[in-house]
């Protein structure tokens, strides 16, 4: 089935690496809000941030197949708006919120 994110908006604590899976039958990018730039997290368009290897901007910067993911580690406070670049009209939210104590944390949100 191709219904977008599931669930499309999810609250996790700072430091948490969230895991997108494909799992439609198109392909899948996930990048930061707002398409086509993605400069909502890194504040870096797409030409920018795709050639850095740090892994320090929300943005997959490239279509992956079904069966495929992408995890990210969401190092910044704040809602964060996201969107599957290959379908636009895919999109969620992950919301940050700050942490008093230090924890390893993860989360999957799947692509239907």
């Amino acid at each position: 089935s191709n219904q977008g994110f599931s669930p499309k908006s999810v609250t996790v604590p700072l430091g948490t690496t969230v895991t997108f899976v494909n799992q439609s039958s198109g392909s899948m990018w996930v990048a930061s809000a707002a398409h086509p730039t993605h400069t909502a997290y890194s504040g870096t368009s797409v030409s920018q941030h795709c050639s850095d290897t740090t892994n320090s901007a929300f943005d997959e910067c490239a279509a992956v197949t079904s069966g495929n993911s992408y995890s990210f580690p969401f190092n910044k406070v704040g809602d964060w708006k996201y969107h599957n670049h290959v379908n636009a009209s895919d999109f969620g939210t992950v919301i940050v919120t700050p942490v008093t104590t230090t924890i390893t944390a993860s989360t999957t949100v799947q692509v239907n």
